[in-house]
């Protein structure tokens, strides 16, 4: 309490928060977990700002005003609502757009706009799919990139430009610096290529194009930093590279996410118990980075680059001992609970939750298994460059965080957030994950009898003489 009242009262000291005050800022993606939270912040730390412009296209029937709206009622604001009103919202306006359309998909008029009063653009906009051919993977993220930084080329009022990009986008080396590293492709031959061969055809071609990357989004994330660097003379450009972005550590509230990336999807089922084995690289360091220090991370270098002009779950250590485990862990449970729940007239979702949970971790294999070392004596830099109130409302300094306390309020988090269970529930899940760990128990009990009487029937020998294959079962299980 004491922070946030020295915030309230020193918040006019603030050079960031000055730095956005009257300042008129175009934000694509908007309305994802990052953008959102983006947004959150502006209007809780820069209330003074003048307007926020989100690029937003219509979606699932829904205009782009119905979006806007629906977007303001996402618990990420309640602590802006505590003492704000909703008057604040009315700093937000949705401009008809999209990243993979030519122009960005914005009228005439409304770009008229972006380039009379825009002064601070983020660009946060990607697809994230790991599984994405080249084709939506290059419109998005390069294309979609080379879009901005040209509208952001025709803006008169422009003063700084910071563009969300990725850790990983060296992620074929394991050791890196905060620097551009050369392009893996020419951009012209990928867009070439992209917009004018089939999807087959792609697929072909794509492992000699991705060379070491180990999908379309960090190659194409590779790329679009090179278009930003383009204009790295022009006007003042920054990127951001975060890691896995996971909860918020502090703001707006310990553990928010909406997002069912990296660990909080996984998580999401562990919390309800029907995921009881994950894939995990023991002993490595993970890059995982809370939303609130990105988003902080974001808007100070907004501000840097204009001023300076620069529950009971078991971990795996091997995919292949994940893939074993699931099969008596999770599929077989899931096909027998499903089966029943089809019998009682129920909608059966287990075995589909599981087919995700495998085909998600063959794809993230790679960044389970490996440990990157990501440099960051900028960021340090940046830091020790900061006013000491600029530290506290715009923290970016994790060092002193307590991960195993912050992944208590990350769990926490996805169970409100994701899972849509209030925190006076809580007792009540104990008591069914305690109930489900019965059930599991009882069904290994099942298994093992099978196996006991499987093999003394095998055997032609009483159930004596083979009562060593429980234990040497329960053994061999313990490993899954």
């Amino acid at each position: 309490m004491t922070s946030l009242r020295l915030l309230e009262n020193t918040m006019e000291t603030s050079a960031v928060s000055e730095y956005y005050k009257n300042k008129c800022v175009f934000i694509t993606g908007g309305t994802g977990y990052l953008g959102m939270a983006i947004v959150e912040k502006l209007l809780r730390s820069c209330p003074d700002v003048e307007k926020i412009y989100l690029l937003m296209r219509s979606k699932r029937g829904k205009s782009i005003e119905q979006r806007l709206e629906e977007l303001t009622k996402n618990e990420v604001f309640e602590t802006l609502l505590q003492n704000q009103t909703r008057e604040i919202f009315k700093k937000l306006v949705a401009i008809t757009g999209d990243v993979s359309e030519e122009h960005l998909g914005i009228s005439p008029a409304d770009r008229k706009i972006l380039i009379d009063k825009v002064n601070v653009v983020i660009h946060s906009a990607a697809t994230l799919d790991f599984n994405e051919g080249l084709k939506p993977t290059v419109t998005t993220n390069l294309l979609g990139t080379r879009r901005v930084m040209e509208l952001c080329n025709e803006m008169k009022n422009l003063t700084s430009m910071v563009h969300v990009s990725s850790a990983f986008v060296n992620a074929y080396l394991l050791d890196c610096e905060e620097i551009l590293y050369p392009p893996p492709e020419s951009a012209e031959k990928v867009i070439d290529l992209a917009t004018s061969l089939t999807d087959e055809a792609l697929r072909e071609l794509q492992p000699a194009l991705l060379k070491d990357h180990p999908n379309t989004y960090t190659f194409t994330k590779h790329l679009a930093e090179h278009e930003v660097n383009k204009y790295a003379a022009t006007f003042p450009c920054g990127i951001v590279r975060p890691s896995m972005i996971t909860a918020a550590w502090k703001e707006p509230t310990p553990g928010w996410t909406n997002s069912k990336n990296g660990p909080q999807g996984f998580m999401m089922g562990a919390a309800k118990g029907v995921v009881r084995r994950l894939p995990i690289g023991s002993g490595l360091v993970y890059d995982y980075i809370p939303v609130d220090i990105v988003v902080n991370q974001t808007l100070v270098t907004g501000y840097h680059i204009y001023e300076k002009k620069y529950p009971h779950l078991k971990f795996m250590s091997s995919l292949f001992l994940f893939k074993i485990s699931a099969i008596f862990v999770h599929f077989i449970p899931a096909y027998i609970l499903d089966t029943l729940t089809r019998i009682g007239g129920g909608r059966p979702i287990l075995v589909r939750l599981h087919k995700n949970v495998w085909n998600s971790l063959i794809l993230l294999q790679k960044f389970i298994f490996t440990e990157w070392k990501f440099h960051n004596d900028n960021t340090i830099k940046l830091i020790d460059s900061m006013t000491k109130i600029d530290k506290i409302a715009f923290n970016i300094d994790i060092r002193p965080m307590d991960w195993e306390e912050y992944f208590v309020s990350l769990t926490l988090g996805v169970r409100r957030y994701l899972n849509k269970e209030p925190h006076s529930t809580l007792e009540a899940a104990r008591g069914k994950d305690t109930l489900l760990l019965i059930w599991h128990l009882l069904l290994q009990a099942l298994i093992y009898g099978g196996i006991w009487w499987l093999t003394a029937a095998s055997l032609g020998m009483s159930f004596t003489k083979t009562g060593m294959v429980v234990p040497l079962s329960y053994l061999l299980f313990s490993f899954l």
